[in-house]
Formats: C-alpha cells, sequence, structure tokens
C-alpha cells in the first residue's frame, strides 16, 4: 500500500505550513518525520488523513487520488495515533478501542477476539480496558490509543509525536515495543517525533523538514556522513550526542 504527495501546500495566513512537498512514502517500511516545531510535520500526517485538506497539490493512496468522495474508505485503512491519546474521557478503554468496529456492524466475538490479540501485542492487560481513561498512566493511555488505531487491521500507521509526553523511562519501554510492533506487522508507517534518536531507532528512512520543505531524506548514517546543507549539520549536531552510532 502505497502513500505519494504531488506539490502540497498549505498556508495558515501568514504561515506557510507546506511548501509545494512532493514525495512518496515506502511501502511497508517506518517512514520518521523529523524537524523543529512548526516545520509542517503534523500538518503532513492530518493532509494524508484527510483531516485538512490542502491548499493545492494532491494525496494518491494506491495509485488513486483523496478526495471527498472516497476518503471515508481510506480513512478506515489507516490507523491514528496522536500524542496524549486522544482517547475519550466519558468511555473506558475498552469502549474506545471497539468504537469503530461497533459502528462498522462487528460481531461481539470477532470484536473480542481482536482486542485480545492486540492487547497481546502492545503488552497491555485486557482488564485493564475496564479503566476509564483518567484512571492510566499516560504510557497506557499510548498503549490503549494504539490498540484502538489497530483494531480495523489498517494498512496504514500513522502516529503524530505518540510518545513527545512521557517520562524517559516509559518512552523506552514504547520505543522498544513500538519498533517489534511495526516489525511483526509490516504495515506502512508514518511517524512524527522531535527526538533524531528516536527517529534513528524506529525509522527505516527519515525525513528532515524545515519551513515547510523536505531538506533531506534518508537513513540516519547518510544525514551524519552527508548532510546536504548547514542547518542539517545544526540539527544533527543538537541531537548527536544522544544517538547510538554503531
Amino acid at each position: 500500500m502505497s502513500v505519494e504527495l504531488r506539490n502540497i501546500t498549505k498556508t495558515y495566513t501568514p504561515i506557510h505550513a507546506l511548501e509545494n512537498i512532493t514525495f512518496q512514502f515506502q511501502t511497508d517500511s517506518t517512514t520518521v518525520l523529523i524537524g523543529p516545531s512548526g516545520c509542517g510535520k503534523s500538518t503532513l500526517i492530518r493532509i494524508i488523513i484527510g483531516l485538512i485538506s490542502p491548499d493545492s497539490g494532491s494525496v494518491k493512496v494506491n495509485g488513486e487520488l483523496l478526495a471527498r468522495s472516497n476518503i471515508w474508505e481510506y480513512r478506515k485503512l489507516m490507523g491514528y495515533v496522536i500524542q496524549d491519546g486522544g482517547l475519550f474521557p466519558h468511555l473506558s478503554a475498552e469502549d474506545n478501542v471497539k468504537i469503530m468496529a461497533k459502528y462498522l456492524g462487528w460481531d461481539e466475538k470477532k470484536i473480542s477476539d481482536r482486542i485480545i490479540e492486540l492487547s497481546e501485542l502492545t503488552k497491555f492487560p485486557v482488564d485493564g480496558l475496564k479503566r476509564f481513561p483518567i484512571e492510566l498512566s499516560g504510557g497506557q493511555k499510548q498503549r490503549v490509543s494504539l490498540i484502538r488505531a489497530l483494531m480495523l487491521d489498517p494498512k496504514f500507521l500513522l502516529l503524530d509525536e505518540p510518545l513527545g509526553a512521557l517520562d524517559p523511562l516509559i518512552r523506552f519501554d514504547l520505543q522498544t515495543d513500538l519498533k517489534e510492533i511495526f516489525k511483526r506487522l509490516k504495515k506502512t508507517v508514518i511517524m512524527v517525533t522531535h527526538d533524531l534518536n528516536e527517529a534513528a531507532y524506529l525509522g527505516d528512512s527519515i525525513v528532515l523538514m524545515r519551513n515547510g520543505e523536505v531538506v533531506q531524506v534518508g537513513e540516519i548514517k547518510s544525514f551524519i556522513e552527508c548532510p546536504k546543507n548547514d542547518f542539517v549539520k545544526k540539527f544533527i549536531s543538537a541531537q548527536r550526542s544522544m544517538l547510538d552510532l554503531k
């Protein structure tokens, strides 16, 4: 399953959030978008999933143009995780997870089997799903949000700063588990982070952005050994001490 962007532009007057972005995401691999705050990473994710529309340009999924007429069908192919989990506070974790499956008419056994499967995958106890979001830690909320995103077995998984609000130890555990989950599921993953170490650990490919433009694309080694300009050098230097460069 492929996602292709062509000449994507988005402006929030007077800010140019995205400037003529053309990019094709690698199928069945993890691409990590990274860059300073306000560089357009989250805007790009929201355009891909159809939450906002570009001012110009197009998104193609499997070669088909994303449009209002088919956005609902394509959203069912996309799992989406945001920084704070985005869980409905008035629903239990289980009801948050089940909401789309029930809407689509899944029977209770199918839903139950899928929840058990995903709880095991994400290392979240099934009985913990009876709790409400306020009763869950930040890491637990993100695991529930991941279960919800994976419930319909989407072809694409989009994660917008999913670990950004977590403390270092919980973040470390979730990074480790996410890497294993990505490896097992072999889905097309697009992830946003500010953390170069996290991008290097989780990403098959890294996309560095600045001021709404793509500056450099590649594996972490290419950023370190062949930075394209002074901005890339500075960005790498600011975080390089945290990287395991083996």
